[in-house]
Formats: structure tokens, sequence, C-alpha cells
């Protein structure tokens, strides 16, 4: 036991899904909260299932681990079934559930993250992420901040805002409906992320569903349907690339060197190479790390753009990603991330009709630190919530 990440995957386990934690308990649940992060738990504090399901001694390791990760309790406000932690150096939120005898049933960690007091200090969290780093704030239109937005870097699937968009465009236009019917086809079934690559071929799926599924889960089976029902140029177009490659083309040139390379070299050629390369696909564990040259190129002045165009489309109201929703009126969140790439872009909106787009790329020659980057982006978000 030698990380808050493993403290965090422990605890994130004990929340069974018929919970529902009593409203008249938040006194109770906050005497517990700072008893377990300040003198430690103690077995009288907890259900027998909840020490069957983690005994006590890790649980005592557990929160040894997260005293000495975020410092000693400022304040723990509970409500409902939430809580909030804070600490001089980190605000922690979560679940607690109790059962009628005022003891810990469930215990859920929804995120942990660095206090910040300025723009300025959240945007530094950014900085160490990776050797390459972009950031972009904008709030009703004006830049609050940026560093390099313009600069296309990669940004894994946050090229899906797009495809959205182009096909908003369509149904707009009556060219496309959300209920019309799609049936799935193998030669454009890709890898995961996503379930539609396991579903049988010239299964009827609904455009909504697609669109759906392609922004909340980053569904790739949907996302390579999407692009081929709308075309390839007008998405393109919006990114500001050359050539957009589907995601099943985008692996089958990862798992191909010589392929791969050709479709470097030749610019001119590359949808006949990624569609050639694309005729076979194997399953594999293992997804080799980011190739320069090979991904979704865009800059986050162009990511802001099309999520503020796109925000109000109902695909964005089922995963609000690292925002929480109680904290805004209307979230739309899409990100993308693989070995070396990561992407976070967010535009939120309080009750006022104020909107903010916040959006980081992070591009790297090795993994990043994924865990850190989440955390000053979810600081960063709630600087803004604060400030706003």
């Amino acid at each position: 036991m030698n990380s808050l990440k493993l403290a965090l995957a422990l605890l994130i386990l004990i929340w069974p899904a018929s919970l529902r934690a009593d409203p008249a308990t938040p006194p109770r649940a906050e005497a517990l909260l700072h008893e377990l992060l300040e003198t430690g738990p103690r077995s009288e504090m907890f259900t027998s299932a909840f020490l069957d399901a983690i005994p006590l001694t890790q649980i005592q390791d557990i929160s040894r681990e997260m005293r000495a990760e975020i410092g000693p309790l400022t304040h723990v406000h509970v409500d409902g079934d939430r809580f909030e932690i804070e600490t001089a150096s980190h605000i922690v939120t979560g679940l607690i559930g109790l059962d009628g005898m005022g003891r810990i049933e469930g215990l859920r960690i929804l995120g942990s993250m660095p206090r910040v007091a300025t723009l300025e200090e959240a945007l530094e969290g950014f900085d160490n992420l990776g050797s390459d780093v972009a950031w972009l704030v904008l709030k009703n239109g004006e830049v609050l901040a940026d560093h390099r937005a313009d600069q296309p870097l990669a940004v894994g699937s946050a090229f899906k805002i797009a495809v959205l968009k182009i096909l908003s465009e369509d149904i707009a236009q009556g060219v496309l409906r959300w209920d019309d019917i799609v049936h799935l086809d193998n030669a454009l079934k890709s890898l995961p992320s996503g379930m539609l690559q396991d579903f049988p071929d010239a299964a009827p799926i609904t455009v909504q569903t697609l669109a759906s599924l392609m922004i909340s889960i980053s569904d790739n089976t949907a996302t390579d349907h999407l692009l081929h029902l709308v075309g390839r140029p007008r998405v393109a177009a919006a990114l500001g690339m050359g050539f957009v490659p589907s995601t099943r083309e985008f692996f089958a040139l990862k798992f191909d060197n010589d392929a791969r390379q050709t479709y470097l070299d030749q610019p001119s050629n590359r949808a006949e190479i990624a569609a050639r390369a694309a005729q076979t696909l194997e399953k594999s564990a293992s997804l080799p790390a980011y190739q320069p040259g090979l991904e979704w190129y865009v800059g986050l002045d162009r990511l802001c753009a099309l999520l503020i165009e796109t925000a109000e489309l109902p695909p964005y109201r089922i995963n609000s990603g690292p925002a929480s929703a109680k904290d805004w009126h209307q979230i739309a969140y899409k990100g993308g991330s693989e070995t070396g790439v990561l992407n976070m872009t967010t535009v939120v909106q309080d009750a006022h009709g104020q909107k903010i787009c916040a959006a980081v790329t992070v591009n790297n020659d090795v993994a990043l630190n994924e865990k850190a980057a989440f955390s000053a982006y979810r600081a960063f978000l709630n600087l803004l919530r604060r400030e706003l």
C-alpha cells in the first residue's frame, strides 16, 4: 500500500448499487469522516458487509495514506449522500452512506484535486504533465488564458466533437434524422473503447444511439459509422486536417509498421494507404504508444469552437466527464487519450447563462500521469466555478 491511487481504487469498490443515504444523517456522517481521517478508523464505524469487502487493517492503511497525501482536515461538509473534504492543500469529493445504526455501509471517492487560489496557479498544474502542453480558457467567447491554443496537437478521441458537429448540421438541414436507422457493417467495426464492435453484423442502430455512444463512452465503431455516414471531407475541414483517418484505420496503421511509415511518408496517398491497411484488423490486448504523425491533430481553439456550437446536443447529457453535475447548470465534455496523448475539453454553463470552455492537451513521448492530469484539470474547473 504505497499510493493514494491504490487507496482510491479500493474505496471506489464499496458502494452498493441499491444504497440510498438517509438525508437526516449529515452530522453523523461528518463526524465519521473526521474520525476516519484524523484519529483513524475503528471496526465499530463500519457494517460487517463493508469489513468483509475490505478488512479493517486495509482501511487503516488507506486512512494513513490519505492523511499523508492531503494533510489535516480543515472542513467537512455532507449533503445527502455527497461529501466534500477540505484540507490546506486538497479538496476531496465522494459519497457516503450509513445504515440504520449510523455505521458506514458505502464509501466512494469521486475525486481529489489540489487547492489552487488563482488561474495562474491552476495552470501551473499542467506545466510538467508532458513535453508538449497547450491550454485554453474562454469565458463567453473572451480569452482568459491561452497557451499554444492554436497549435495542432494530437487530441485522440476529442476529434469526435467534429463528427457530431457535421452530423448536427445534416440533421438541422433535414438530410438525416436522429431516428434514422443505420445497420452495422463489419467493414466499419473498430476496436474498443466502446461496445458496438461486439454487436452482430447488420444490427439496426439509430443515429442518435450512435452519436450518444460516440460521445458518452467514446465508442469507436459508432464513430466510424457516423464518419462514413456524414463523409470525411467536411469533418476534416472542421478539424483543419487534410485527411481524417477512421479509428479502424488508426488502429490498423498502429499495428503495421510498414504501412504506417508509408502513410507518414506519402501525405497525398493517405486515404488509399489507410483504407488498404484497414482491410484486416486483429484484436489486441495492447496498443502501441503514440506515433508522431499518426493521430488527429487539432488546436484547442478549434475544439472549443466546435464544442461551444454543439454543447446543447443530447449526446452530451450522458457523461459530464471531470466536471461535477452539481456545480453547473449544463456540462458538455469530450476528451481523448492514448499512451502519450491526453485531451480534456469541457464547456460548462452556470445558472445565469455564462459559458466557459476549458481545454487542455498534453502530448509526450512516454506514458502520461493521467491521475495527475485529471486532478489538475478538476482543480482548474473548481477554480473557474468559484471565480465565474
